[in-house]
């Protein structure tokens, strides 16, 4: 249950995309134009999906949305931090390193009502040492929230008192919205559409991360300019079955995401309808975030009650989650766990959390 993909297949119109490359024999080079037409796809998703219109030289193709965050890694000054807001995906937390970059972990708030929200103060004073990037995860794994508008908001202060930062937004679970509204940070101002770069793919809402086709978008052109040769060295790969894929995903397999969502929503009211049969007591010692976006769902523990490390108390009894160490410095007491599949699976998975949590119980 800990990986990032989905257990429901592939949409019929991506499996005929391909079905249809491979009786053409069609495993060679991509042409310009299939990703120019992966380009028109994506945008016209973009506009009827989030009302955001994008240029057409905005957009271009990548292997994937690390790739993206390669390139965009490559613009900064030798040593420059990146600053990482957690919980996070884990990725953000180690690749900077890659790159001589220094990962600076600001780890976010709870709010009131219990959702996580970014620390734009700590945010604001990492930068005062000179970071030169931020990482903006939305929809935000592994929490499974929109960033709102607000919090842009906070962010475009930031931008306005630091000249050089850039923004490098993951927007990859995007089409997995569930309740609520995504927007695109690039869209939220002219100050943020100068300064950001956003990466995303079908690749999450249409399970087809195998086949490497994302997207990048970058409305500045000073800024695509610079990035002109970096997104060459480090995100080029996309594969022609990718895009074929990426294209019948955005135009002709909506309908099939929306039963994915669907499916997506119903395992989350599981989730929720357990842990209302929980004893009482289970409130004060674990807290479930439970996806408004994604598929992904985010479990915090008291520490003791599945033990200190609660995944490697779970995969001994035989359910593999994310363990939340990865995810950010604190989190050592939580971990990720999937949402995306057979109402069997996740049954299976809830029974052997609840054996724990009574095999605790037991002890104490």
């Amino acid at each position: 249950m800990w990986v990032a993909e989905m257990d429901f297949g592939i949409a019929p119109a991506v499996r005929e995309a391909l079905q249809w490359a491979l009786d053409e024999t069609l495993t060679g080079y991509p042409t310009k134009g299939l990703a120019e037409e992966v380009g028109a796809a994506a945008r016209e998703f973009w506009s009827d999906t989030f009302k955001w219109e994008v240029a057409p030289e905005a957009v271009g193709v990548a292997s994937d949305v690390l790739s993206v965050f390669k390139a965009a890694m490559s613009l900064l000054p030798e040593g420059a931090p990146v600053v990482v807001p957690t919980p996070a995906y884990m990725p953000f937390l180690f690749m900077p390193a890659w790159q001589g970059h220094p990962a600076v972990e600001v780890k976010s708030l709870l709010g009131e009502d219990g959702h996580y929200r970014l620390d734009l103060a700590g945010i604001a004073e990492a930068f005062q040492g000179g970071a030169g990037l931020l990482v903006l995860c939305n929809p935000w794994n592994p929490v499974g929230k929109c960033v709102g508008r607000d919090e842009f908001a906070g962010i475009e202060t930031i931008l306005e008192r630091n000249p050089e930062v850039l923004v490098f937004s993951d927007e990859i679970h995007s089409p997995l919205v569930l309740e609520g509204e995504f927007h695109p940070f690039a869209e939220y101002s002219p100050l943020t559409k100068q300064r950001t770069v956003s990466a995303t793919a079908a690749s999450k809402g249409w399970n087809i991360p195998g086949l490497h086709c994302a997207q990048w978008v970058v409305p500045d052109p000073e800024l695509r300019e610079k990035l002109a040769t970096p997104l060459k060295i480090f995100a080029s790969g996309a594969t022609p079955w990718g895009m074929y894929a990426t294209v019948a995903a955005y135009r002709d397999s909506r309908e099939w995401i929306q039963e994915v969502k669907a499916q997506i929503v119903a395992n989350r009211e599981t989730v929720r309808e357990w842990l209302e049969k929980e004893p009482k007591d289970t409130p004060s010692r674990l807290t479930v975030h439970l996806p408004e976006a994604t598929y992904l769902s985010w479990w915090e523990t008291d520490g003791e009650i599945l033990g200190p490390s609660p995944a490697k108390t779970l995969q001994e009894a035989g359910l593999i989650v994310n363990d939340g160490a990865d995810l950010g410095r604190g989190f050592e007491h939580a971990f990720r766990l999937n949402l995306a599949t057979t109402p069997e699976a996740l049954a299976a998975s809830l029974k052997i959390i609840e054996t724990q949590f009574a095999s605790e119980r037991a002890r104490d």
